[in-house]
């Protein structure tokens, strides 16, 4: 309920970026990233590439309108993937940056 009540337009960035974070970046999947055949791990690497199919996927999942057209629509669907290849990046930063530091008293508790 929480997240139907945002829009579209302020949750796909957020919600792209924790899953590129998740698929690319954190330790808990490095086992999972290994596997990864090689076009996967450049895809992913891309916070703009993956973050456009990632948020084109979360709008027809959640089925929610994305800048005015209905998100199972074409339309729906290239906005979507535009906002999150435009949007997903910047946020992404935000993300593990921020993660970085709070990580990084623990981190140096380990040397």
């Amino acid at each position: 309920q929480a997240v139907s009540a945002l829009p579209a337009e302020l949750y796909l960035p957020i919600l792209s970026a924790a899953l590129w974070y998740i698929v690319s970046a954190a330790k808990i999947t490095s086992w999972l990233r290994g596997k990864y055949p090689s076009w996967l791990i450049q895809w992913s690497s891309c916070a703009a590439c993956s973050g456009t199919w990632i948020s084109a996927g979360l709008a027809w999942l959640m089925n929610r309108p994305v800048l005015g057209h209905p998100a199972r629509s074409l339309a729906g669907l290239a906005l979507a993937g535009l906002w999150g290849m435009a949007l997903v990046p910047p946020v992404a930063w935000i993300l593990v940056r921020s993660l970085a530091t709070i990580w990084a008293p623990f981190d140096e508790e380990e040397d």
